[in-house]
């Protein structure tokens, strides 16, 4: 998870955050490929919403649709939880491949939040939330 999280430009977490993930109640899923972690989503269910903190994936498997295969497992299996209505997200606004990517799941920009990234840069970022709804049995 830290190689992968090395490879990002922006919006890195520390080791020490994500230490705190396996401390916390928050979640991880993992996509694995040839026993090597390819791209994770880590998250935290409270009262009606999930709420997606990181999602990354290495640069090497991008536009291959891990991403895509990632989000829809990690939303299908909050669908599942009673009571879960919201998935909500931040992203850099000039982060136009995964706005993209949140828009064909249905998220929505509710809100700009300025200033949200002061990494090297000041940089405004998205609230997003996507409204789940429930799968129907066939």
């Amino acid at each position: 998870i830290m190689r992968l999280n090395d490879e990002l430009d922006e919006d890195k977490w520390s080791q020490e955050q994500y230490e705190r993930v396996l401390e916390c109640e928050l979640s991880i899923d993992l996509y694995i490929i040839d026993e090597e972690v390819v791209g994770f989503i880590v998250y935290a269910i409270s009262f009606d919403e999930l709420k997606i903190l990181s999602f990354v994936i290495a640069k090497c498997y991008q536009r291959r649709y891990i991403g895509s295969k990632l989000m829809f497992h990690t939303l299908n299996k909050s669908r599942q939880i009673e009571g879960v209505i919201y998935a909500m997200l931040d992203v850099c606004v000039f982060n136009s491949s995964a706005i993209n990517l949140y828009h064909q799941f249905g998220f929505r920009i509710l809100c700009i939040r300025e200033d949200y990234y002061n990494d090297r840069f000041t940089r405004d970022g998205y609230l997003m939330q996507l409204k789940l709804s429930k799968l129907e049995p066939n």
